[in-house]
């Protein structure tokens, strides 16, 4: 990439080893998908922002949960591994800070990207 791209992939939440990582798709789906099938490294990023097994049963059963912290902050108040963890899954400063202002709480997650 030159420059001027690196910059602008760096403002989106890249760095050169998620750039190299990603596969370029957002990974709709995932709360129709149990906790337990989810890839591993969907889980470890989804728990780095907080999210567990019981809470995500929960949403998927439309049960009473306490939603994330990370999930209820905007995108600078996030901490680099959490930042990283979003970008794994296609959520980058925008997409967060837009769902942060509205709520995560009421959303499926192919609304966050409508």
């Amino acid at each position: 990439l030159t420059p001027a791209e690196q910059a602008a992939a760096r403002s989106l939440g890249y760095n050169e080893l998620l750039w190299d990582e990603d596969e370029g798709e957002v990974w709709v789906g995932q709360d129709q998908t149990p906790w337990g099938m989810l890839p591993e490294a969907h889980r470890k990023a989804w728990a780095e922002l907080g999210w567990n097994q019981e809470q995500w049963d929960a949403r998927q059963a439309k049960k009473t949960f306490s939603l994330p912290e990370a999930l209820q902050t905007y995108w600078c108040s996030l901490s680099p591994s959490q930042k990283e963890a979003a970008a794994r899954l296609g959520l980058y400063q925008q997409t967060w800070d837009e769902n942060s202002e509205k709520g995560w709480a009421g959303k499926s997650w192919r609304e966050l990207w409508n």
